[in-house]
């Protein structure tokens, strides 16, 4: 009976159990104080209450032994966080509110290269940045990261409109549809905009203009609940950004 006691703790021990990510949920939790005190919440609030949605929902989780989740969720939290409040400092700079600075500086940037106003088709899914005519999203299959050839077809009409441009810094936003889990949804979207990076890299595109982010299956481009929409969300935007 001890013996057998004593086998069982043993593989216990080699095995391991899931730790819960505390550190992780401290930077993310510092991220956020941090884009608080540079004022995120008075002008960046939609990016903060969504990095703080993310950072509430990591120590909800961690608190039920739902370690992996709250890993993830704490890794995005942080990062939003980051990006509320690099976006805070550049509106406060302009000293505006809400989404208007932003636009401003990107406007003025894109006019300084000759791109009117009339050439952006959106903006990022956080608010920050544009979405212009001339860098075009590409698409992916079901449960996949591979670059298809049409993918790579637009993939090398992107990359040299940003040869043509090199004071463009571009993030690159991977989503995913509404299928599956939000933190396999997470890694995949992350995948996608990686994907799309590294090949951008070997066609010139120097890596320190391009950022990547991944926000799964929270930020549809279509609210449908069918294949149709499934298809155009799975897929990368790449968002001119002025930092």
């Amino acid at each position: 009976m001890n013996k057998i006691f004593i086998v069982v703790i043993s593989i216990v021990m080699l095995t391991g159990c899931p730790k819960p990510p505390l550190q992780e949920i401290a930077d993310a939790k510092a991220a956020l104080e941090s884009a608080r005190i540079a004022g995120a919440q008075t002008y960046a609030p939609k990016e903060y209450s969504s990095a703080e949605g993310y950072v509430k929902k990591a120590q909800d989780d961690s608190d039920n032994r739902q370690y992996n989740d709250a890993k993830v969720e704490a890794l995005t939290g942080k990062q939003l966080a980051e990006a509320a409040k690099q976006l805070a400092l550049a509106r406060q700079t302009k000293g505006t509110a809400g989404n208007e600075g932003e636009q401003s500086t990107t406007t003025s940037l894109l006019s300084g290269i000759g791109i009117t106003e009339s050439s952006i088709i959106g903006r990022g899914s956080l608010g920050e940045g544009v979405i212009i005519k001339q860098l075009k999203r590409i698409s992916f299959a079901f449960d996949d990261y591979s670059l298809s050839n049409d993918a790579q077809t637009i993939l090398i009409e992107n990359a040299k409109w940003l040869s043509s441009n090199p004071g463009i810094k571009i993030q690159i936003e991977g989503h995913c549809d509404e299928r599956g889990s939000e933190e396999y949804n997470l890694a995949l979207g992350e995948k996608r905009a990686n994907a799309a990076k590294d090949y951008l890299k070997q066609l010139g595109v120097a890596s320190d203009r391009m950022s990547v982010i991944s926000y799964g299956k929270e930020r549809p481009l279509n609210p449908g609940h069918d294949e149709k929409a499934w298809a155009e969300n799975r897929r990368d935007e790449f968002v001119v950004v002025t930092r």
